[in-house]
């Protein structure tokens, strides 16, 4: 009887060899093999393979790898499971399953540094070393991975803290424990913490999921009549087994993804009517339990009391504002004749200061030509010049200085004449 060992090394011979096999897969090496019996329409256990122990150390660039034993169907793929499996480093490995058919007790994986899938149900393994030797990191990975969000903003109902807390505390001395794994799920032997197990516990996030937001599409009448509780069941029923077109399950009716989008929004604003619809569900986030949100309804009638009180008070403040622009309309009707007059006698009085102005800068003119035209060596004229042209300045400093003062008063009541003219 040939091993699988013996028969990979007899088609691998050399090291060269191994290194460029990507995958191995005991069905694809039956087919090879001609083990099929189209008579008896199963393998035939004679032809078949046996375990024993297996040394993949050499397969450094295995990518699949594929060692189960069918025992969905009751058929074998090999004569015997393994009692002894090495895998060494497998940087490039990306699925391994082994399902029911590794007696090894002890299962090494620190070897595979990019480990996506992993299944070894059905398996009497007493301890796993998960990849990288990092257990934790692996397992949240793979759980993160599970809990696909069936809806945006959906998952602020569903409370999945059991679920949670059994991945994040998980006790790794429990491989091998049925009894520990039965949260995995009721229809398969999960005994040891697989890809396949995560999966399953992210099934039953789906199936949350599916059950709420079923009940709040539902019509009222529909809902009130009870006939969700069988759809709910068959969920329910769907994620404790591994089956694997529960992904393709869907509501009992096709709602558009608005009117999903709409329902939800609906629920997490307080609708009241929708939220009693999930009252019996143990797995409905303890925020919208009605036994736990006294505050949230006091606080959204504290709200519904402060914006009446705030448009009170906005009221009130506009009352306020239209009787002050009234009596500002009402006092400048009476005081607009008396303000124009004012406005014309400065306008008048500016117009002189023009005149005067314009009549000393001609006589500071005439006075410097006749200085000029005297003797600039006598002192006496020279004197007379300097005083008079003082004086002359200090005349037209103050007309200027007055005539600014006036030209500031102007403007003032040129601006208030135009906010009440508005």
């Amino acid at each position: 009887m040939t091993t699988l060992q013996q028969y990979l090394d007899n088609k691998y011979k050399t090291k060269e060899e191994r290194k460029k096999v990507k995958e191995i897969d005991v069905l694809e090496i039956n087919k090879e093999l001609e083990t099929w019996s189209r008579a008896e329409c199963t393998w035939v256990v004679d032809k078949l393979l046996e375990g024993g122990e297996l040394d993949l150390s050499e397969y450094v660039n295995l990518e699949h790898l594929l060692l189960d034993n069918h025992s969905l169907t009751g058929s074998k793929w090999l004569r015997t499971p393994f009692t002894k499996l090495t895998l060494g480093v497998k940087k490039h490995l990306k699925r391994f399953k082994g399902w029911d058919n590794i007696r090894t007790g002890e299962l090494d994986l620190s070897g595979c540094s990019i480990f996506l899938y992993f299944d070894c149900r059905e398996n009497s393994l007493t301890k796993i070393i998960y990849p990288n030797n990092d257990p934790q990191g692996w397992v949240q990975k793979q759980w993160n991975d599970s809990r696909k969000p069936l809806f945006s903003e959906l998952e602020k109902l569903i409370d999945i803290s059991d679920l949670d807390e059994w991945i994040f505390n998980y006790d790794f001395n429990k491989v091998g424990d049925f009894e520990y794994h039965k949260i995995c799920g009721k229809e398969r032997h999960f005994n040891c913490l697989d890809s396949v197990s995560i999966y399953n516990l992210g099934k039953k996030v789906t199936a949350r999921n599916l059950i709420v937001l079923s009940r709040l599409l539902t019509d009222e009448k529909e809902f009130k009549k009870g006939k969700l509780k069988s759809y709910e069941k068959k969920i329910n029923e769907f994620a404790e087994r591994e089956l694997s077109f529960f992904e393709e399950m869907t509501l009992s009716k096709n709602w558009t993804e608005e009117e999903k989008k709409e329902v939800v929004d609906k629920i997490l604003s307080g609708d009241r009517e929708l939220l009693e619809r999930l009252q019996d569900l143990p797995y409905l986030s303890k925020e919208f339990q009605f036994s736990s949100t006294q505050y949230f309804w006091t606080r959204i009638e504290d709200l519904e009391k402060k914006s009446t009180n705030l448009k009170d008070e906005l009221a009130m403040e506009r009352e306020e504002a239209e009787k002050m622009q009234k009596q500002m309309d009402e006092f400048y009707r009476k005081n607009i004749p008396e303000l124009k007059t004012t406005l014309a006698g400065f306008s008048q009085n500016i117009l002189q200061l023009n005149v005067e102005n314009k009549r000393l800068k001609e006589k500071n003119k005439r006075l410097k030509r006749e200085s000029n035209s005297r003797l600039d060596n006598n002192p006496l004229n020279k004197e007379w010049r300097e005083r008079q042209i003082k004086k002359i300045t200090e005349q037209k400093d103050q007309k200027i200085k007055e005539l600014k003062e006036l030209e500031e008063k102007l403007n003032d009541l040129t601006i208030n004449q135009i906010l009440i003219e508005k």
